[in-house]
């Protein structure tokens, strides 16, 4: 059992590595800095292979300690943090038939199983073994780091909730023999169980009933035999074999793939009635005016639905808010001062609600695809010309969810009791329309500069990743300072005018060498 795990990780590390390589070396930023062969650099296999074990480690706390912390603070607002022992229980019966790991689907099952021969018993053996201890140590630890909150046997509860999924593995391979499906893929039965399930919990909480320390022994010592049980009948499931083909073969792995991207194209698919365009849109346009605006005439509907979505949403938001000041006095002025003293807070909404990611992807799967395959729509006077036209249509349509933010934004600070000069509101205003131009100019750019899909349609480039990740960093950074309405106004206007400029010359000067298929 010991081999077969470390020949795992082995696979799991061989697998890592390569696309770790693999994305240094196609990221433009990064694979100057080293040289040569990468697969031979004992530096970089020793650097990897701490920073995958550190990764691993990370997400699997950080995930596992998101679920047990929501879970105590709903429990908190309810004021019924001293059922948490319960409700976390019958979250795991939930997670038994829900969340078990031998009948998942797994590209590492398909290299390891199907691909290399590795016996699937053993491999079985291993893995439930690896899991059981893997979740019983985490959920102890973070229980145990809970502590000061929770009057509970964390050991003890971990170690149910570890069983619970043991047994769950085998009421599964059960089900699949019979059904030839597991329970997670019937949506019935699980949203049957889950209603089941949270009905029990708030019987629970309604009926103040408690599990005692004696029905927690009592039960872990059952827990034990059933689970001992169901891993010598899994291990002795002689379709163990059968079963990891059938769900983990190289036709499903295709499939699963294509899915993906299949849902990615049916988000910006467009329907036989967006072909038909107004002749008076059309009229006096010729070249890359007429090109760009029949590309968006035919995806206005899905480029401007989510920037209405969110346009509603904030009116709804707003006319509560409004009215909430009509008829309280005591939020009057409160409602004004947090408004004020977190301007900054606009860049977070304005990030968010910018559509420029769904509509470069829409102009990447359904124009620039195909057209990249030309020489002549990579000249740089094409590409500025395009990008200004795209430029454009891309702010107008991010400009409907900013414009009436800007409007809610300043009716709400009119109503309520604040001492802002005209100039002020004035500058509120402009200042969300340039936040929105300025998003609608960044993601434009980085799609130019970085272009992040490749021929298959899918998306490649980590430099795209951290560039996103570094624009929200930075915002979000911004709001732990205050401004005055006028300096933050001008720190906005001042940087939009400047980044425009440097994107267009960036654009013109880089994109021949960026804007291409990959």
């Amino acid at each position: 059992m010991l081999n077969v795990l470390r020949k795992s990780f082995i696979i799991d590390y061989t697998i890592s590595f390569n696309s770790f390589v693999y994305r240094f070396k196609n990221t433009k930023l990064l694979r100057h800095i080293f040289k040569g062969d990468l697969y031979n650099n004992k530096s970089l296999k020793i650097f990897v292979r701490i920073l995958t074990a550190f990764l691993s480690i990370f997400r699997l706390i950080l995930f596992r300690g998101i679920y047990f912390a929501i879970i105590i603070y709903l429990l908190f607002l309810l004021k019924k943090i001293d059922y948490f022992k319960e409700v976390f229980l019958l979250l795991a019966v939930l997670g038994m038939f829900i969340n078990t790991n031998t009948l998942k689907r797994s590209v590492k099952k398909y290299y390891n199983i199907i691909l290399l021969k590795m016996d699937p018993i053993s491999y079985t053996r291993a893995s439930i073994v690896y899991t059981f201890c893997q979740d019983l140590i985490l959920n102890t630890i973070i229980l145990l780091s809970f502590s000061n909150y929770l009057d509970i046997n964390s050991i003890l509860i971990a170690l149910i909730s570890c069983l619970l999924k043991v047994i769950g593995e085998y009421i599964n391979i059960l089900y699949y023999k019979k059904f030839n499906k597991t329970i997670a893929n019937n949506n019935y039965l699980v949203y049957a169980i889950s209603i089941a399930i949270f009905l029990i919990i708030g019987i629970f909480i309604l009926l103040h009933i408690k599990f005692s320390l004696l029905f927690l022994i009592i039960s872990t010592c059952i827990l034990l035999c059933l689970a001992f049980i169901s891993y010598i009948r899994i291990i002795k499931e002689q379709k163990i074999v059968t079963f990891y083909k059938r769900i983990n073969s190289e036709s499903i792995m295709v499939q699963q793939e294509q899915n993906i991207l299949s849902t990615r194209q049916l988000a910006v698919e467009i329907s036989k009635k967006d072909y038909k365009i107004a002749e008076k849109k059309l009229k006096g346009k010729t070249g890359y005016k007429y090109f760009n605006t029949i590309f968006f005439e035919r995806h206005k509907r899905i480029l401007q639905r989510s920037a209405i979505y969110f346009s509603i949403f904030i009116m709804i938001f707003f006319t509560g808010l409004i009215t909430i000041i009509l008829f309280s006095n005591t939020y009057d002025a409160k409602i004004s001062s947090f408004i004020l003293k977190h301007l900054p807070w606009l860049l977070i909404i304005m990030y968010f609600t910018n559509r420029g990611s769904i509509i470069t992807e829409a102009m990447f799967i359904n124009c620039d695809h195909f057209m990249l395959s030309f020489n002549f729509y990579r000249e740089p006077k094409v590409i500025l010309n395009l990008f200004k036209e795209r430029l454009k249509v891309v702010t107008k349509v991010n400009l409907i969810p900013a414009i009436i933010l800007g409007i809610g934004l300043i009716l709400t600070l009119i109503m309520s009791t604040n001492s802002l000069s005209i100039l002020e509101y004035i500058l509120i205003f402009i200042t969300i329309i340039f936040i929105s131009v300025f998003f609608s100019v960044h993601y434009l750019v980085i799609y130019y500069l970085l272009q992040p899909y490749d021929i298959n349609l899918k998306m490649r480039s980590i430099s795209y990743s951290v560039i996103s990740f570094l624009t929200y960093f930075i915002c979000y950074e911004i709001t732990k300072y205050e401004f005055t309405p006028i300096n933050f106004s001008l720190m906005i206007i001042i940087a939009t005018i400047f980044y425009i400029i440097i994107a267009l010359i960036l654009v013109y000067k880089r994109a021949k060498y960026t804007f291409r298929l990959k």
